[in-house]
């Protein structure tokens, strides 16, 4: 009963703590005055992290540190955690719908929505991994920002339980840029991005897509990736060949 009483008022404190520190986190720009808080946050109070991107006071570094925060609490006792998965999902799914560009401002939402996509890999074994790899997937079709369709692809390369997937979208992705007649100076980043997440998925289907970048006219870096990434397919090709 004590032990109860004692997580319930260290929740009540910490969530005093956060909303009294907003503002100056607002102001701030010693980023590392913030990993205590961060450190006392974990999947049975991760909603605070929720909140604290919901703030429009909350400048953007320590918001990436939230939504990098939420992926950490997953991946270091997936177990523990599970019962919260779709919480957790819930809030990075949020992170990138309120924090789209707005035309005419300048600001840096981009970051926060790539790292909400790079983070949402860490659930592709959890019980709403569904949910996550088709928001990464709806980012990687509709966001016009290269670091955050980079992201997105990275992010797939990490969707191992739900390879197939996570392969049709790259694919997908990549067959469009492939067509493109006039390059611009960003596909080069994002072809590479998806090369090396086919490289991490070993997806055999990918090999005839690598071989035109080989063919296409890109730089001789995007080529080297898909070079690395067809070493490794045909690997994967001889080992399926082998007889069981």
């Amino acid at each position: 009963m004590f032990e109860v009483f004692t997580m319930r008022k260290s929740a009540t404190v910490l969530f005093s703590v956060i909303y009294s520190f907003s503002a100056g986190w607002a102001q701030s720009s010693n980023e590392k005055s913030y990993d205590g808080i961060f450190a006392v946050i974990d999947h049975r109070n991760v909603e605070q992290l929720g909140k604290l991107l919901e703030d429009k006071s909350i400048i953007t570094p320590i918001k990436v540190k939230a939504v990098e925060k939420v992926g950490s609490i997953y991946r270091s006792n997936p177990q523990l955690a599970e019962s919260k998965s779709d919480q957790m999902i819930g809030i990075l799914e949020k992170a990138i719908q309120e924090n789209q560009p707005q035309d005419g401002i300048a600001n840096e939402s981009h970051l926060i929505r790539a790292s909400a996509c790079l983070n949402l890999s860490s659930f592709d074994k959890s019980r709403g991994a569904s949910k996550a790899i088709n928001t990464v997937i709806k980012t990687f079709e509709s966001d016009k920002n290269v670091e955050v369709i980079s992201a997105c692809g990275k992010s797939l390369g990490f969707f191992q339980q739900n390879q197939k997937t996570a392969n049709d979208a790259l694919l997908k992705k990549l067959e469009g840029l492939l067509k493109k007649e006039i390059l611009e100076n960003t596909d080069g980043g994002i072809v590479m991005s998806i090369a090396n997440a086919i490289n991490r998925l070993e997806s055999i289907d990918a090999y005839l897509p690598m071989l035109h970048i080989l063919d296409s006219g890109y730089p001789l870096h995007v080529k080297q990736e898909a070079e690395r990434t067809l070493d490794v397919l045909e690997i994967a090709m001889r080992r399926e060949s082998r007889p069981k």
